[in-house]
C-alpha cells in the first residue's frame, strides 16, 4: 500500500510539472529589423561632427528579445558600439566621400541595414547639399563661389579664367572683363586650378546633363502649358523635379554677355550688357573643341535654366557666369 501511494504521488507531481510547462509563454522570434533612418543617412566628414542617432523598428511588435548587435562595414572613418549603436567619427583623414554600411542584427540572426554617407567637410562659408542619392556620387556646395548667402548669384567669371568679372548685384561688367580675349587654345578648368575651394571642382558636362534630366519635368510642363499644349510629364514627376531643383538651391543669377550690336565685328565696352535671365546659370569644366559660335569663339558647356533647364553648347566662353562647385 505504501508503494502504491508513493507511485501515485510521483505521478501527481509529474502531472503538475507538465501543466506548468504548458502554461509557459512561447518565445516570439524577430522576423524583421529596420534601421529607422531609412536607406540613407548623412554625416559630415568633419572630425567631431555630430553623427546620426541610430534606432530600429522590430517586427513583430511583441518579439520576446529585441536586443541588437551593431556593426559597420570595414573602414577607418567611423566606429560603432556593438551594444548601443552609437557611431563615433574617428580622426582618420579623408579626401573623398565614402559609403559605409550599418548593420543591426537580432539575437536570432535577422539583419537590418542602412547606408551611411560621409559627406565632404564644407569649406569656410559654404555648406554641402546632401544630394548623393540624386546626383550619382558627387556632392555640391550649397551656393555659388563668392555668394554672400544661399540663393544669391556670387561672382561672375569668363570660362577658364579666375579673374572675377563682376560680383553679385552688379549692374555692369567691371574693368577686368577682357573683351578681346582669344580662345583659340582655351585654358581648361578641368585640368587647371579653378575658382573652387581646395578639394572641390567644376561639374562635368555629364554631371550637368544629370542635373538637367532631374530638374526638367517641372519647367518643361510650364513651357508646354504656356503654349496651350498638354504637359509632357505627370504631376508627380513635375513635383519631384521641382523638389530636387529646390534642394539644389539654385540662385537666379542670369549672366553677363557681350553683343556686337553695331555689326562691326568688334566688342566695345558699350556693347557689354547684363542678361537678366530669371534662372540660374553656371559653368562646367568642359569645352567644346573644334566648334565655334558667335564671333567665332570656342564654346563651353554650362547649366542654363532659361525657363527650361538645359545644358547648352551655344554660349561663347566670353560670356561671364557664376561657378558652382562639386566634389
Amino acid at each position: 500500500m505504501k508503494k502504491f501511494l508513493l507511485a501515485l504521488a510521483v505521478v501527481s507531481v509529474a502531472a503538475v510539472a507538465c501543466n506548468d510547462d504548458d502554461d509557459a509563454p512561447v518565445p516570439v522570434s524577430v522576423t524583421s529589423v529596420t534601421i529607422n533612418q531609412g536607406p540613407a543617412m548623412y554625416a559630415s566628414m568633419a572630425v567631431g561632427a555630430a553623427m546620426p542617432t541610430l534606432s530600429v523598428t522590430v517586427k513583430p511588435d511583441d518579439a520576446t528579445n529585441k536586443t541588437m548587435e551593431w556593426s559597420v562595414s570595414a573602414n577607418t572613418a567611423v566606429t560603432i558600439d556593438k551594444n548601443t549603436g552609437k557611431l563615433t567619427r574617428t580622426d582618420a583623414a579623408l579626401t573623398e566621400p565614402i559609403e559605409v554600411t550599418v548593420q543591426a542584427r537580432s539575437v536570432n540572426g535577422v539583419d537590418g541595414t542602412a547606408k551611411l554617407y560621409l559627406t565632404p567637410e564644407a569649406p569656410a562659408g559654404y555648406g554641402v547639399i546632401d544630394s548623393i542619392k540624386h546626383l550619382a556620387n558627387f556632392y555640391m556646395l550649397d551656393r555659388n563661389v563668392g555668394a554672400s548667402a544661399v540663393g544669391t548669384s556670387g561672382n561672375y567669371y569668363q570660362w577658364g579664367r579666375n579673374a572675377v568679372v563682376a560680383t553679385e548685384g552688379a549692374t555692369a561688367v567691371n574693368g577686368s572683363f577682357d573683351y578681346n580675349v582669344t580662345w583659340a587654345a582655351p585654358a581648361s578648368w578641368a585640368t587647371a586650378a579653378s575658382p573652387c575651394p581646395d578639394g572641390w571642382r567644376l561639374p562635368t558636362q555629364a554631371e550637368l546633363e544629370l542635373i538637367k534630366s532631374l530638374t526638367l519635368p517641372y519647367f518643361d510642363n510650364l513651357a508646354m502649358e504656356d503654349f496651350g499644349m498638354d504637359p509632357s510629364y505627370t504631376e508627380e514627376q513635375a513635383a519631384e523635379s521641382l523638389r530636387i531643383y529646390n534642394m539644389l538651391k539654385m540662385a537666379n543669377s542670369g549672366m553677363f554677355q557681350v553683343k556686337d550690336t553695331d555689326g562691326d565685328g568688334m566688342i566695345s565696352a558699350g556693347e557689354v550688357s547684363k542678361y537678366m535671365a530669371s534662372a540660374p546659370t553656371f559653368w562646367s569644366s568642359d569645352v567644346v573643341t573644334g566648334t565655334t559660335g558667335l564671333l567665332g569663339m570656342s564654346l563651353a558647356y554650362n547649366f542654363a535654366n532659361n525657363l527650361i533647364p538645359a545644358v547648352e553648347k551655344t554660349r561663347p566662353v566670353m560670356f561671364a557666369m557664376p561657378v558652382r562647385c562639386v566634389r
